[in-house]
């Protein structure tokens, strides 16, 4: 791969992390309709997952960066966060044997999985475009995560009840 968008092994690495750190800390709000069967889950799929779409990166990110402005790109980055998440939230239904339903599992992963990567990769490609340290990125999106999980909650729950015109 080019120097410029990095090697696959190193964001698989910081991927698997983020992924695993944000499927275990985001659904903590959500205590205890998300149960620690669920966040277990999770956090596997969001780990195992999170090393699969990191080893792809630089390579989607190669042939990206000679086809699309950087302000597409930018506008973009949420897209592939929310089906990540999407997909995670969906694995760990499935393997968590799914108390509450899948469309909120899904969705809620989705809005985190947007959030977190939308936020992540941006600074962590500049990061490694420059040839600096990755891991104050990595870190912060770990330490973020719980306000992901704060603002995914406040995002479902504004969906379901503000539309209606019911304010909690």
């Amino acid at each position: 791969m080019s120097a410029v968008t990095g090697e696959p092994r190193v964001w698989a690495r910081d991927m698997a992390i983020v992924g695993g750190v944000t499927a275990f800390l985001a659904p903590m709000p959500a205590l205890p309709l998300a149960t620690m069967w669920f966040i277990g889950a999770t956090t596997v799929t969001g780990a195992v997952t999170g090393a699969a779409f990191g080893a792809a990166m630089p390579g989607a990110l190669e042939v990206l960066r000679r086809r699309l402005p950087l302000a597409a790109l930018l506008a973009f980055g949420p897209i592939p966060g929310a089906l990540w998440g999407g997909i995670v939230g969906a694995l760990g239904f499935g393997l968590s044997g799914g108390v509450a339903p899948l469309a909120v599992c899904v969705l809620c992963a989705a809005i985190a999985g947007a959030l977190q990567f939308g936020l992540f990769w941006f600074p962590y490609t500049f990061q490694t475009v420059r040839g600096a340290p990755r891991w104050p990125v990595v870190l912060g999106a770990c330490v973020l995560t719980p306000l992901i999980g704060v603002l995914t909650m406040s995002a479902v729950l504004f969906a379901m009840f503000g539309f209606s015109g019911i304010w909690l």
